[in-house]
């Protein structure tokens, strides 16, 4: 008896009788069904996948599922601990893409002033940059810091390094403090709690003598007083919480 090329299905010879012609058409129509049927239970549906970037993946033996396209430069990464398998992680081999956010303030309007910010992280470490320009319009009081961390620190006020048992203030990172007026930078060392950078003190004492107590937080009148064009720029690294 001869078969089909592919799927070995069973057609009748050149040399069969007319009369066996029915019973060949009922074989090959039962066979092609069958591989139909079947082929059609394995198929992967088009519905499974709902916008550009989803991936198959396989959940479990002989099943498939669906992960979502990922965030902008994300990679994909070996977890056990997810459904599928896999997830979409920030790339642990450099610091990611820059991504912007808006930075707000403690005892400080920002008024017609201008800010900026952004962060890139590496593995559990955040990058932190911002910088606000001084208005005519901006206005401040006390101890003016910035309120909101793009991603929340692990430290606190009083943390100790990895595998130590002291503690002290938790340094992150400096500032620069431009006088607008007076054409003079001031450094200060920015201070860390797990949702804010609390404190820019200042490192040393500047050459001007307007001001000259070593480590108090920056407010209105410190390092100098704060007045239009007068710019503050600040960057810290900082662990995940």
């Amino acid at each position: 008896m001869a078969t089909t090329t592919n799927y070995s299905w069973t057609t009748p010879d050149d040399t069969d009788l007319v009369k066996d012609g029915a019973s060949a058409i009922r074989s090959l129509g039962t066979a092609i069904d069958s591989t139909v049927f079947t082929n059609a239970g394995n198929a992967v549906q088009k519905s499974t996948i709902d916008a550009k970037g989803d991936l198959l993946v396989g959940t479990a033996d002989n099943t498939i599922g669906r992960l979502a396209v990922g965030t902008n430069n994300y990679v994909l990464t070996a977890d056990s601990a997810e459904a599928s398998g896999v997830k979409w992680a920030a790339a642990s081999g450099g610091l990611s893409a820059f991504t912007t956010f808006t930075p707000t303030f403690s005892n400080l309007t920002v008024g017609n002033g201008t800010v900026y910010g952004a962060y890139a992280t590496l593995g559990d470490m955040v990058y932190l940059e911002y910088r606000i320009k001084w208005g005519s319009t901006t206005s401040a009081s006390g101890n003016w810091r910035l309120n909101n961390l793009p991603i929340n620190g692990q430290v606190t006020s009083s943390q100790a390094l990895e595998g130590d048992t002291d503690t002290f203030q938790a340094i992150c990172g400096n500032g620069g403090a431009y006088d607008a007026s007076a054409s003079y930078y001031y450094e200060l060392a920015l201070s860390l709690n797990t949702t804010s950078i609390m404190n820019a003190s200042p490192v040393f004492e500047p050459a001007p003598p307007n001001y000259s107590t070593f480590a108090s937080n920056m407010s209105i009148s410190i390092p100098f007083t704060w007045t239009t064009n007068d710019v503050f720029v600040a960057r810290a690294w900082y662990r995940k919480a």
